[in-house]
């Protein structure tokens, strides 16, 4: 009874471990779940560079941009003039990541503005004058320069933002948040399927406010697509939301999904193909975009698979566009991102590969993935999955260390342990498919772990037993065998064919009766104890001493 409690108990640890890691799976633990991005990262290290297409090229806002054309923001003249480069070049869509929320300062157009009132108020006829003044005004407003550019561009796609936090509108006059939302209120998702009424609203994440571009612009741009990173809880940007909420009370019911500046500008570089977001109680269930399946969670979160550090995605100097110093086709039917990577201007983003990343590059690898269906997911079979190698391997082990030696089981951890991270690793770089390294890991570990402690503690018992229950009546090497080898005894009984030893004093009645007690004792102390080593010598058992006489057998607890 004792050996079957003993040989069951790994496997009830193993399924006891097993249930709990799969509880905490299904239930979320933070310190766990912050390891699993850390080995996520891991993963994407060491799979290395992707291939990636060449579609999308970066306008960028670098050092060598700001030594020659100043520090940032430049004059919106510049932006004008970019606009009209990057035309000339054939640049299928243009998008960016900036955002030119607030008119141009200009002191020169203040002080038109002065004289031009002046002249209003105290001459009578000077209206050439003020037509001159007015078209003075016109050619230096540089806000109505970069609006004429756009227009004429006729593929500017303009970069805003969402407040995330009720807190961050505090400093927002409620008008102004009107002006900024009326610029980009029509940009929403006009495709969506809700599974039912409750699936209005949704698991996705939420913006309170928004902060566009100026009017004179917004209205000259073919789209608007907010660019907002949203981090994970340990800093790094690991995926981006498909799906914004506004949350405000400005808007018609069903028109708060507004979608990414990356979606915006794949859309038009594919020539606006059919799409759909189905949108359940949970959240996003599906988003279809031609025949593709984008993956996202139910929060419309997708997930980034770099190809590579900074500048993997083609980068151009803003400088060298300017001055016409880049190849003829650099841009010819290319989507092109404008913004900052210049160090010390650009907020710097940690991503798993680096922690210096422009955000314009996670924009940049986020249209590749879609538009070459490279992506990373964490599909919902892929939980099934976690859970099952949870379960699987953990018991698995337990099964494998009821009847094992500590050095099989040893191997056994090792072996299970290797198979199942090349396998994550392979799902991961061949699949790209996320499966959970901690909780299947953690639980193969613990359970040896768990199973060697018990063994440790319960083989103590036992080696105390065989110690105290044999060790006066049988050889010590012997006693050590039993212990390394505690299966070969058969507490219960067994029926087996020994050889029985007796022997005796002759006349030791007699002999006893012409002694006294202290020689009596001496005698049959010595002569017992060379007995005894005779018989212990041969692998004897020694039953009993009887007076002068001794029972031993032979062939028991050991076989001969």
């Amino acid at each position: 009874m004792k050996n079957r409690i003993f040989n069951s108990a790994p496997l009830l640890i193993s399924i006891i471990l097993a249930a709990t890691l799969s509880v905490f799976y299904l239930s979320g633990i933070s310190f766990l779940d912050m390891v699993e991005l850390k080995a996520y990262d891991l993963r994407m290290k060491s799979r290395g560079g992707l291939e990636h297409g060449d579609e999308v090229v970066i306008a960028a806002i670098d050092e060598k941009s700001l030594h020659a054309l100043g520090r940032w923001p430049w004059p919106r003249s510049t932006i004008a003039l970019l606009l009209d480069k990057l035309g000339e070049y054939g640049a299928r869509v243009i998008g960016f990541d900036i955002v030119f929320s607030e008119a141009e300062e200009n002191s020169f157009l203040r002080n038109v503005d002065l004289i031009k009132r002046k002249l209003e108020e105290n001459i009578a006829d000077g209206s050439d004058m003020l037509e001159y003044l007015r078209a003075l005004e016109q050619e230096a407003n540089n806000d109505a320069r970069v609006a004429e550019a756009v227009q004429d561009s006729g593929r500017v796609i303009l970069g805003y933002y969402f407040y995330l936090q009720r807190a961050d509108l505090e400093h927002i006059a409620p008008e102004t948040l009107k002006n900024y939302l009326s610029s980009i209120e029509f940009s929403n998702y006009d495709q969506v399927f809700y599974t039912s009424r409750e699936a209005g609203e949704g698991n996705f994440i939420k913006g309170y406010g928004v902060k566009s571009n100026i009017e004179v612009i917004s209205k000259a741009a073919l789209d608007f697509g907010y660019f907002n990173v949203i981090p994970d809880p340990d800093g790094v940007v690991r995926r981006l939301p498909l799906v914004v909420e506004y949350k405000g009370d400005d808007l018609l019911p069903g028109a708060n999904l507004f979608p990414p500046l990356f979606f915006k500008m794949l859309l038009e570089f594919l020539g606006s193909p059919d799409f759909t977001l189905t949108v359940d109680e949970r959240g996003l269930e599906e988003v279809q975009l031609g025949d593709r399946v984008i993956p996202t969670d139910k929060k419309g979160m997708i997930l980034i698979n770099y190809a590579g550090g900074a500048k993997t995605y083609r980068h151009y100097s803003i400088a060298d566009i300017l001055k016409e110093e880049v190849p003829s086709d650099a841009f010819m039917d290319k989507m092109v991102l404008v913004g900052v990577t210049a160090t010390g201007v650009h907020e710097p983003k940690v991503i798993p590969l680096e922690k210096n990343f422009p955000r314009v590059e996670i924009q940049a690898n986020i249209i590749d993935n879609l538009l070459h269906n490279r992506y990373l997911a964490k599909p919902k079979w892929a939980r099934n999955l976690d859970l099952a190698m949870i379960l699987g391997l953990g018991i698995g082990l337990g099964l494998i260390l009821r009847k094992s030696r500590a050095a099989v089981g040893a191997l056994s951890l090792v072996l299970i342990f290797a198979a199942f991270l090349y396998f994550n690793r392979y799902m991961f770089v061949e699949r790209g498919v996320w499966l959970n390294v901690v909780y299947p890991g953690l639980n193969v570990i613990a359970t040896f772990a768990a199973v060697s402690f018990y063994r440790r503690l319960t083989e103590g018992e036992k080696k105390r037993f065989i110690q105290n229950a044999f060790g006066p009546y049988v050889a010590p090497h012997v006693v050590s065998q039993m212990i390394d080898n505690p299966d070969m005894l058969k507490l219960s009984g067994e029926r087996r064919v020994l050889t029985a030893f007796f022997s005796d004093i002759q006349g030791f009645t007699s002999i006893s009766e012409k002694l006294v007690p202290e020689e009596l004792v001496a005698l049959i102390n010595e002569y017992l104890t060379d007995m005894s080593d005779i018989i212990l010598k041969y692998e004897g058992t020694i039953d009993k001493y009887e007076g002068g006489a001794i029972a031993a057998f032979f062939g028991a607890p050991i076989s001969h």
